[in-house]
């Protein structure tokens, strides 16, 4: 072993033509060309799950410091699983995940309506990062609607508010994606070590080794719907659909 886990898989990568590092990410011919992001809010059906869909706020954030435009990146999970001895833990657990990641969580779910729209209210999210309603699995495509639904909610009485979601995949593949996100080694890195927070789920399950192949076939799927994004992809991608919602009365 030369390193890390993600260290030595991407040395045979980098051995075998595939790149891993200095990969640029543009916004220029994607749907988020032009918009203005300095708030975005992360809604994971559950924690863990804001790793798993973290690596496009990871990507704006970085853009955003070499523009000296900090962006603020918060979450709130949509739960804490159904498993209600495990809440506890997996409080602790999501607390450390966004520790390491620098992001900010706030108190409470996204399942409870009227705190969820409290929260929007107050925080005023340019983008919302949440799961997709084909993503197959039923707690999943709950926050996607669940996301929709307060959205319209505050539509009733908020005309001026522009919000953009990038709904991301798991169990279940994107119909239309139209945004590619390409990682390298040290954001692969990041995540996965932020995932490990995760130790009761990592240890009923070991899903964060299978973590580089999830961004390996997402990369391998990116190659085909470039959507004109002008970029080298390299091993690691990530696949979101950027949906725009225009609160007009």
């Amino acid at each position: 072993m030369r390193g890390s886990y993600i260290a030595d898989l991407c040395h045979v990568l980098h051995q075998n033509g595939l790149q891993t590092q200095n990969l640029t990410f543009e916004m220029q011919q994607t749907p988020l060309e032009g918009v203005k992001i300095q708030s975005i809010l992360i809604i994971p059906p559950h924690p863990d799950d804001e790793c798993l869909m973290a690596s496009l706020a990871l990507r704006l954030r970085e853009l955003s410091e070499k523009n000296q435009q900090p962006i603020q990146v918060q979450v709130l999970p949509y739960s804490f699983g159904s498993n209600p001895d495990r809440v506890q833990a997996r409080q602790i657990e999501l607390k450390n995940a966004c520790s390491h990641l620098k992001f900010e969580l706030i108190e409470g779910v996204a399942s409870n309506s009227a705190h969820f729209i409290h929260i929007l209210n107050q925080v005023r999210p340019d983008l919302i990062i949440t799961s997709c309603e084909t993503d197959r699995h039923a707690t999943h495509i709950q926050t996607a609607k669940q996301v929709q639904q307060v959205i319209f909610e505050i539509q009733k009485s908020t005309p001026d508010y522009l919000v953009h979601v990038a709904y991301s995949e798991f169990w279940g593949q994107l119909s239309e994606p139209n945004l590619i996100v390409p990682l390298n080694q040290n954001q692969v890195e990041l995540i996965f070590q932020a995932l490990t927070r995760h130790k009761g789920e990592v240890a009923r399950s070991p899903y964060h080794l299978t973590l580089p192949g999830f961004f390996m076939d997402q990369a391998r799927r990116a190659e085909a719907l470039s959507f004109g994004q002008k970029q080298n992809l390299g091993a690691f991608a990530q696949l979101f659909h950027i949906s725009s919602f225009s609160i007009k009365q």
